[in-house]
């Protein structure tokens, strides 16, 4: 969704969501784009570090976002959508390395440009977005895209 709202503000998108990609091709890309990754995706963890690095030698001023949400929905969510092919435990352990990771780059002055996201804040409140496109990320308001908010099926 946020990647959604991204492209709606104005950023050229690709979908580098599956697998771990090592050549971007940034010199190819147009001045303003997102990507995203999941933290993990099918099991895989991104390099992170490599991926922001590779992006400021190519001359890109890197915003990192990282949309997190309410554990409790975020465990039940991933729970819903997981084949269990990890097996659950695992499904949760990675559930938490993954805020644990978002939570060390935050920490991390080295980082560059990264920002939390509160998924709830986003999806419930317009002047929210609002101030995160225009005052954070200097982009315009998107108002076309869907707000998919789904926490409340997990506390029903």
């Amino acid at each position: 969704m946020l990647w959604e709202a991204l492209q709606a503000a104005g950023c050229s998108a690709k979908g580098w969501h599956n697998g771990e990609h090592v050549d971007y091709a940034f010199d190819i890309m147009p001045d303003l784009f997102t990507f995203r990754r999941s933290l993990p995706h099918n099991d895989i963890w991104p390099a992170l570090g490599h991926i922001n690095h590779q992006l400021e030698e190519a001359g890109y001023r890197v915003t990192m976002l990282a949309i997190t949400r309410d554990l409790f929905a975020t465990y039940k969510s991933t729970l819903r959508r997981s084949n269990y092919a990890f097996g659950v435990s695992k499904t949760l352990d990675n559930s938490r390395k993954a805020f644990m990771k978002i939570y060390d780059r935050l920490n991390a002055p080295e980082s560059g440009e990264i920002f939390n996201i509160s998924y709830e804040s986003f999806c419930l409140h317009p002047g929210y977005r609002k101030w995160l496109f225009e005052n954070i990320l200097n982009l315009t308001n998107p108002v076309d895209f869907e707000i998919k908010y789904a926490n409340e099926k997990y506390y029903a």
